[in-house]
Order: structure tokens, then C-alpha cells, then sequence
């Protein structure tokens, strides 16, 4: 199997992870499975991530395909199995309807931008 360019990338914000993407359009089912596999490699190499506070920023995202859901919710379970919590900002037009007409927004909190995602989660409001 080729191993694709990394479509994730990790920051850690004052405790917080921030995970962002460094495409701007995820929409077919190899770019999705890419993602899926990054995003477990990289809980599955850093455990205490999975126990901490994550912010997924789709700052620069401008499509996504309703497959990356799945994705999210495997991300969701396994943060808070674990006693953390994940949250999401940045979404612009097009990803913001994907969350909302999928009733994401029900499931996680969702911010406009980083900042007032990292905010939410220091003060234990997320």
C-alpha cells in the first residue's frame, strides 16, 4: 500500500490538541480512509491524547464528503471513553452545513473559531 501525505496535523495549544487539515477538499473515499487511518495512528500513538481535550479546526476546509462523520464519531468515542472531550471550529459554509444537516452540532460543541473552542474547553464548558 502507498502511504498518502499526511492530511492532519497536531498542535498542542496550552494542553489542548489541535488537530487541522492540510487539504482543502476531502471528498472521495480513498482521501476519506486516509484520513480515518491518520487519525487512529495518531491516537494510538500518543494514548494520553485520547484522554486529554482535542479541537478538530476545519479552518481552510471548504468541502467534505458526509463519510468524514464517521470519522469524527470514531474520534468522538474513543476521546470520550477515554474521559476526554473533543470539540469542532473553523468550518466554513459548506462543512458547517455537512455538521448541521447531519446533526453533528447535537454531538459536539462547535465553535466559529480556535480560539473560542480553546476557551470553551479550559473552562470546562464543552
Amino acid at each position: 500500500m502507498v502511504e498518502s501525505a499526511s492530511l492532519i496535523r497536531l498542535e498542542a495549544v496550552n494542553g489542548v490538541a489541535v488537530v487541522g487539515f492540510t487539504t482543502t477538499h476531502i471528498y472521495d473515499l480513498a482521501t476519506v480512509d486516509d484520513l480515518e487511518r491518520q487519525f487512529r495512528r495518531l491516537l494510538d500513538g500518543q494514548p494520553d491524547l485520547a484522554a486529554g481535550r482535542m479541537v478538530i479546526d476545519f479552518t481552510g476546509v471548504e468541502f467534505m464528503v458526509t463519510r468524514v462523520i464517521n470519522t469524527l464519531l470514531v474520534v468522538l468515542k474513543r476521546v470520550r471513553s477515554a474521559g476526554g472531550e473533543v470539540v469542532l471550529c473553523g468550518m466554513g459554509t459548506n462543512v458547517d452545513r455537512v455538521i448541521r444537516l447531519m446533526r453533528l452540532d447535537r454531538v459536539f460543541a462547535t465553535f466559529p473559531a480556535r480560539q473560542q473552542a480553546l476557551d470553551s474547553l479550559r473552562a470546562g464548558r464543552a
